[in-house]
Parts: C-alpha cells; structure tokens; sequence
C-alpha cells in the first residue's frame, strides 16, 4: 500500500510537470504545422523584402524543415513555381549542369531560394527567352512567418481523483493502479524520446534546463508528499470522529436497552454495550495509529527521496556550468571569426566600388571621345549639305529634311544618354542591393550567438551570394562597353556611309543632269517592315518610316509617303508595301511612293 501511494505521487508530479518540460524543450524538425492566419505569404527569403512567392490558406498543413528566428522553412506546394536556366536542363527538361538554382523571376537579379540536383526531371510551364519557368520540385523549401504557423504538440490531461467513500475508493484505487501501469508504459517510452532529442539538442542549455526540472519536480513530489501526510493526519482525525460517534450510538442504544427493559437482564445488555463501545474505541485506536504510521513513512521516504535529487540536481548543475562556459568560450572564438569574415568582405565590397567607379569614369571618357567624334562628323555632314544646297533650286525643302534628320540623331543621342542613366541606376541598386546583403550578413552574425551551426552555413551562402552579384556586375559592365564600343562602330560606319551616299548622289544628279532636262520615272520596288509614323518630325516628302523588327529593336529601311492611300491607318502594322523608289539626293534613306499596301500574314 505505501509503495502504491509512492507510485502515485510520482506519477501525479510528473504529470504536473510534463507540460513545462514540454513548454521548456525548443521543437525538433522536421515537423507538421497547421497555417492559423488567412493568405499566409510563401517568401523567398526569411524576410518580407523578398519576392512573394505565393501563399497558404488557413487551416493547411505544412512540414516545417527548420527555423531562423521568427521564420519556419517549409515545403512547397505544387502551386509554387520557380525559374531557371535553359542551359541548366536537357532536351527531356532533365537537370544537366550544377550548380540548378531556382529564382522567383526570370533573372538573375531575382532572389535563388532552392536548388535541384542533377537528373531531377523537372515540368515546364513557360518558356521565357533563356529562363524556363517550372513546377517546384517535392524537396523545394522556401519561408513563412513562425507567427502564422502552429506546430504539432502533446497534449497530457490529468484526472480528478473522486470522493472518498469507501466503496469507491476501492474502485478508484484499481482504476488508478491500471492508468499508474499505462503511465508508466507512456513514461518509459518518453523518457526513450526525451534522451534521443536530449543527445541531438545543444548539451549546455539542456543540462541546465534538465537540473532545474528535477529541481521543481523533487520540490513538487516534496510539496505533495506532505499534502499526503497531512491528508492522513485528516483521515486520523476522522477515525477520531467515527470512534466519538460509536460510542455516542452505543451510550444511546445501552439507555434505549436500560429504558425498555428495566428489570431482568439490564445488567447484562449494559455489558453488552460497553463491551462493543471498547471493541469500537479498539478498533479506531488502531486505525489511527496505522494511518499516523503509515503518513510518517510517507513522510520520511519523501525526505529521503528530496535530499537524493537535491544533490543529483546539484551535480547536474555543476555539468552544465562547465558546459556553458565552454560554449561561451566557442561562441566568443565565433564571434571573432565572423567578425573577420565581415571586415574581410567589407574589404571586398569598398575595393569593388573602387573598381566600379574607375570603370564608370573611363566609360564615360570613351562616351565624351564619341560625343565629340560624332559631333565632327555632324559638322562635316552639314558644311556638305550647305554645299549642296547652295546647288540646287529647293533649297527650303532640304532645309526642312536636313533638320528632320538632326531631330533624328537629336533622338538617338537622347536614347543613348537615356541608355547610359539607366545603366548608371541599375549599378546604384546593384550597389544598395549590396548594402542590404552586408546589412543581412551582420544580422546573421548576430544571430551566430544562438545558432552557431546554422550561422555558417549562412555565413557560406552570403559569401556566395556576394561573389555571384559581382560576377553578375562584371557581366553587365562587360555588355554596357560591349554596346557602348558596338554604338561607336555602327556611328563611324553610318558616317562613312552617308558621305559615300553623298558623293553617289552628286555623282548621279550630274549625270542626270547632263543627260537629260527631264526626270526618268522612278523604278517600282517593294518592301516588307513595320510601318512607323514619323509624328512631329513629318514633312510634306515623308510622313511614315518602315522598319524592320530585330531582336536589337526597330531598324529603319525606308521612309514612304502615298497621296492615294491613308497611312495612319497601318500604323504600327506588319506589312508588305509596293510604289516608286525615288531616292532623293543626299538622303540616307529611299524614299516609297506607296501605291499598294498589304498586311504580312
């Protein structure tokens, strides 16, 4: 019986306290959750700077993979969709080449948040010049907020212990004898859980939070030890009662029996009634002193067992000390490592402004050098002009074009200059994006002081993700002087063109002229393009432009002009156009007399 009573202490104490040891215990992944909040965002990145990748709905339930902060890494839906190269996937859309990043854009300058191993088949959904756009593979993970994510946890409920009648303590001490016997089953086969999940878990904080728990459980078995001695002492004091109260029912029936008969044996029945008074005085003496007994034991063995887990507490204590000094020790060692890895790449970052703003300077000298090329060669293109005008009988409708055609270069200087500020703003938020990249890096050094596994790998990453946007810098810088020296070409080469053009037509409109007073009617000819209107730089020769489409953009074939057919009309259309070719002197483009018109199929 004292050994039951024993039993069930410990079990009440342990299921009072597996709740806080529960709450005390940091949660092992992988696990599931339910989304308790409506439209959650799936971020690329743990943060919400990052692209939106889709989202959940309440009441979904995810596998969460692992935790940073206020962030959880989840698994994907197939909804999610990411992008990647064309040159990472074969024929079959099978991963070929490693490194297989998946971007949430369709670029580079969008954030990678998975990678794919190679042989993985991945579905394409779109196709997207040299990005294909594809399904999320199953081991895909990207990040939610932790605030709208519920992880699964194991619930102990506590049983009441009924009323102390008799007949029903019995009944209820089998009952608890049986759960005590499951208890101890479920106890066994979480203690097995607990020293698997305590030899995963950081050894310093656990052996502290384990020292503490048997601390407050040796001071709840304690605690309700004595609620037990004293809960006896209660029960002694009924027995009192119940002894006090027997004799008052047998001082009772001996008057009952001395009051109805008087005479013969009264004598006898007063006898009779003693003797069962002191049988019941007897009988609750004895049952007082077994149960004072009994909650004396009680008593002892609980201060027995209190003072073994004060000292087990006490030793437990000591281990975990040494182990968080040692950890702070590590930690410290950490910190200085992180702390050069971030003046290292800080070196890196200022050296590589440096470089950038070397290169923007000599970028901008070779703009100046063509500026000031082209400019000559516009000076010269005029005084050649002047001199033809001066020539010829029209010279207020030359005029009118060549000031067409300055509008022209006007507009393509313009473009340039347009070309250059944007390529200017995209280094500015290459280089603000780079800021925030230093900025994450600083926070997760910060962070190394929790997790000091998990702050190197994102140590690695942020040291990647750095290397790749200068890569990517490079290549943009690269392409702009590659456009930039492409631009200079295609101006010297139009240069030499239109003096080449010049002098053919001086050639020509002599020739012309000395062999007969009147024009020969111009050849018919037939061009297919894009028709363009010319809008404010129109004149009476030329309303409309024909262009043709290339993957650089529009390049202008011919200018046209009809008197039979309205133009504004195909305005922006693919078409096949048929007139007169008239080529007028010294234009660098000919000129269509548009007689018939048709759409391209």
């Amino acid at each position: 019986m004292q050994k039951t009573w024993i039993n069930l202490f410990l079990l009440s104490a342990w299921l009072i306290s597996a709740p806080w040891l529960a709450a005390q215990t940091e949660p092992s992944f992988p696990s599931l959750g339910t989304v308790t909040g409506s439209q959650v965002n799936i971020r690329a990145r743990p943060g919400t700077s990052f692209e939106n990748l889709g989202s959940f709905n309440q009441g979904t339930r995810v596998t969460v993979v692992s935790q940073l902060e206020d962030w959880y890494e989840v698994r994907l839906p197939e909804t999610v969709h990411g992008w990647v190269t064309a040159d990472t996937l074969d024929e079959n859309n099978v991963v070929q080449k490693e490194p297989c990043r998946l971007h949430a854009g369709p670029g580079l300058v969008f954030s990678a948040f998975a990678k794919v191993g190679k042989g993985v088949k991945l579905e394409v959904i779109e196709v997207l010049e040299n990005w294909r756009r594809v399904k999320a593979p199953p081991e895909a993970t990207a990040w939610v907020n932790a605030a709208y994510v519920a992880l699964d946890q194991l619930v102990v409920a506590v049983t009441e212990q009924p009323a102390d009648d008799a007949a029903k303590w019995a009944e209820e001490k089998a009952r608890q004898e049986e759960k005590l016997a499951q208890a101890k089953a479920e106890a066994d086969r979480l203690a097995a859980l607990a020293k698997a999940e305590a030899e995963r878990v950081a050894q310093g904080k656990h052996a502290v939070v384990e020292a503490e728990t048997k601390r407050q459980a040796a001071e709840l078995q304690a605690k309700m030890q004595a609620e037990a001695a004293a809960k006896a002492k209660e029960a002694a004091k009924e027995a009192e009662a119940k002894r006090l109260e027997a004799e008052r029912v047998a001082r009772e029936q001996a008057n009952a029996a001395a009051k109805a008969v008087q005479a013969a044996n009264a004598a006898e029945i007063v006898k009779a009634a003693e003797e069962k008074r002191l049988a019941a005085e007897l009988k609750a003496k004895e049952d007082a002193v077994a149960a004072a007994k009994e909650a004396e034991e009680l008593r002892l063995a609980a201060e027995k067992k209190l003072k073994e887990e004060e000292a087990k507490a006490a030793e437990a204590a000591k281990a975990a000390e040494a182990k968080r000094l040692a950890t702070e020790q590590k930690i410290q060692e950490e910190k200085a490592k992180a702390a050069e890895a971030a003046k290292a790449a800080e070196a890196a970052r200022v050296a590589a402004e440096l470089k950038a703003k070397e290169e923007e300077a000599k970028a901008i000298a070779i703009a100046k050098a063509a500026e000031a090329t082209r400019l000559a060669a516009e000076l010269k293109a005029k005084q050649a002009e002047e001199q033809r005008l001066a020539a010829e009988q029209k010279a207020k409708e030359e005029a009118a074009k060549a000031e067409a055609r300055a509008k022209e270069a006007e507009a393509a200087r313009l473009a340039a200059e347009e070309a250059r500020l944007a390529a200017e703003q995209k280094a500015k938020e290459e280089e603000a994006r780079l800021k925030a990249a230093a900025q994450e890096a600083e926070a997760r050094r910060l962070a190394a002081e929790k997790k000091i596994k998990e702050e190197e790998a994102k140590a690695a990453a942020a040291v990647k993700a750095a290397e790749e946007a200068a890569a990517r810098r490079a290549e943009a810088e690269a392409a702009r002087l590659e456009q930039e020296k492409k631009a200079r070409a295609e101006a010297e080469s139009a240069a030499q063109k239109a003096k080449a053009e010049e002098e053919r037509l001086a050639k020509e409109a002599a020739a012309k002229s000395k062999a007969s007073s009147e024009p020969a009617l111009p050849k018919m000819a037939q061009r297919t393009g894009r028709v363009i209107s010319l809008q404010r730089n129109a004149t009476p020769e030329a309303t409309h432009v024909l262009c043709e489409v290339t993957s650089r953009g529009l390049v202008p074939l011919c200018y046209l002009r009809s008197q039979r057919l309205d133009l504004n009309q195909w305005e922006g259309a693919d078409v096949t156009v048929t007139g007169r070719d008239v080529k007028p002197p010294a234009w660098r483009l000919p000129l269509i007399l548009v007689l018939g018109i048709q759409k391209t199929p």
